[in-house]
């Protein structure tokens, strides 16, 4: 039997509205699934600064076609990078990338999508999303982590 879901405090739910504010229309409609996800995925006193809607290449910045790429939400908190994804039928994948564990962070822009670029723990992660969510969510997380 699966574990009842967590409810989002009322300081995650403010927290989670705040950072909604600043990403397009677009992306908050689809991250309204994966929202629902955070509650079980985030500490009870720790809350999202910056949401990222986008694609995260989990095969060491290797691109194939056999599904190893998951569309999901990350999530920047106070203390870590949290990247979710679930997909309606299947369970719920959860990366999490410690601030002291960042090495280094860049982002490029594309035609349309933007690549931002985490090295953590010797690996180079890289999450896709529009050139101008990419842009504000890197500036933020660089001042983070530096």
């Amino acid at each position: 039997m699966a574990a009842p879901p967590n409810t989002p405090t009322p300081a995650q739910v403010e927290a989670t509205n705040q950072a909604l504010s600043d990403l397009n229309f677009l992306q908050k409609g689809l991250l309204t699934n994966l929202l629902k996800q955070l509650p079980d995925v985030l500490d009870g006193d720790e809350m999202p600064e910056r949401l990222l809607y986008g694609e995260y290449d989990d095969r060491n910045g290797l691109q194939v076609a056999s599904g190893e790429n998951h569309i999901g939400l990350l999530a920047a908190t106070g203390r870590r990078l949290v990247f979710v994804s679930k997909l309606p039928i299947g369970r719920r994948k959860v990366y999490e990338f410690d601030y002291d564990d960042i090495e280094q962070t860049e982002w490029t822009k594309g035609l349309m999508i933007g690549a931002l670029t985490v090295r953590a723990n010797g690996r180079s992660e890289i999450f896709r999303a529009p050139n101008t969510e990419v842009e504000k969510f890197a500036l933020y997380l660089e001042d983070r982590v530096d």
